[in-house]
């Protein structure tokens, strides 16, 4: 069973305390400025999500926020892919678009830093899964850097232990400069876009992305980066 991490701002603060030593309190005051920045909490909600695609029929996907509201995490028990002769075309690729409904208090933002995808894989060689998500905001003004969408993408290479198969972890970073900035301080909606394929370079070959436990056959967790509005 895979357990999601991340790391909690009580975390940090303990970290920073620790490095700090013996100079414990300027670590505190440190911890204390990080946290700052973070809006409430409490302020911060997912009034309602809505999905479609093919890898989502209704009341498929389940969505969880962190309690520090720092990482979103999508669970989908009918993700699924397949290939191989006894496959179509429609069972190696899947999409899923998913649109939340975010409110957060006025004075900040948000963007997504990376995205870790999970689930189990039974790959012959030859035989790659891919996954790719965009994120974006529709109907807001453009965003201040100028950027419509950002997006994550990993992939899978069949062979070796998932022949027999095995749980997967992967995770893809979105660089600074190419992330999307949320509308500043109201509710917004949040797109992601995600598609799984598997494609083959031997015609023999067979592979599935399922799931690995009784759950959810695939979760999705987007961290996700609070700042202060831009004056």
């Amino acid at each position: 069973m895979w357990e999601m991490w991340r790391y909690t701002f009580d975390e940090i603060e303990k970290a920073i305390v620790a490095v700090a030593t013996p100079f414990a309190p300027l670590g505190r005051a440190i911890a204390n400025a990080v946290r700052a920045i973070l809006p409430p909490a409490n302020e911060i909600k997912i009034n309602s999500a809505s999905t479609s695609g093919s890898g989502c029929p209704r009341h498929a996907v389940s969505v969880d926020i962190s309690l520090d509201r720092t990482a979103v995490t999508l669970g989908f028990d009918e993700f699924q892919t397949f290939i191989g002769r006894r496959f179509g075309s429609s069972d190696r690729d899947k999409n899923c678009d998913i649109r939340l409904n975010v409110f957060y208090p006025g004075g900040y933002t948000f963007a997504v830093l990376e995205a870790t995808y999970h689930g189990f894989a039974q790959l012959d060689a030859g035989v790659t899964g891919t996954f790719e998500t965009s994120y974006s905001f529709p109907g807001s003004k453009m965003p201040r850097n100028g950027r419509a969408e950002s997006s994550t993408r990993a992939s899978i290479a069949g062979g070796g232990q998932l022949v027999a198969g095995g749980t997967y972890t992967k995770t893809d970073s979105i660089p600074t400069e190419l992330r999307v900035l949320a509308p500043c301080g109201q509710n917004a909606t949040m797109l992601i876009q995600t598609r799984i394929n598997l494609s083959s370079s031997n015609s023999s070959a067979e592979g599935t992305l399922t799931g690995d436990d009784a759950t959810f056959a695939f979760t999705h967790q987007m961290h996700i980066e609070w700042t202060r509005c831009a004056a």
